[in-house]
């Protein structure tokens, strides 16, 4: 009788436990391909169905229509950018030295 209560109590307890967790993201690989390749899957699930910054508009709507493109979905603006973040590292890097690089002629 008590084997029973607690698959009761643990069926009702693991939605609450999970609130705000996505459970279906890396949901298809179960206990295949190893741990280390299901953390990297993870990592790129959550960064693509994560919201971004807009710079447009100031809101936290840019989502992923496709791979490489970014909308808004208040403003509407179109941006392109990686296949799984808004802006890849290497995009970060060539912006920043362009900054940099400016303001060295500039100033």
């Amino acid at each position: 009788m008590s084997s029973k209560f607690s698959r009761v109590v643990f069926c009702f307890c693991t939605p609450i436990l999970l609130k705000g967790v996505d459970a279906k993201l890396n949901f298809f690989a179960g206990t295949r391909y190893g741990a280390s390749l299901r953390k990297q899957i993870k990592k790129m699930e959550v960064s693509q169905h994560a919201k971004y910054f807009c710079e447009f508009c100031g809101k936290y709507a840019v989502k992923r229509k496709a791979v490489g493109i970014w909308g808004c979905k208040d403003c509407g603006k179109v941006k392109a950018g990686g296949a799984y973040t808004l802006n890849t590292a290497s995009a970060v890097t060539v912006r920043s030295t362009i900054r940099r690089l400016r303001e060295q002629t500039e100033g």
